[in-house]
């Protein structure tokens, strides 16, 4: 399975973000503080409906 494209609205530091993907690597570079971490979070949540922030 891979991500086509991921649209964030109002997604933690992202106000409206979208990221088209390719089959193969994607690699999320930028400075601190720039929402990568964020973009990660998003798939988690929707892969598995749930946060790492918040406890089970």
């Amino acid at each position: 399975m891979w991500i086509s494209q991921l649209d964030l609205t109002q997604w933690r530091n992202h106000e409206a973000t979208r990221l088209v993907c390719s089959p193969g690597v994607t690699v999320l570079v930028g400075p601190n503080g720039q929402g990568k971490t964020n973009v990660v979070e998003a798939i988690r949540y929707l892969s598995t409906l749930g946060s790492h922030r918040v406890g089970s």
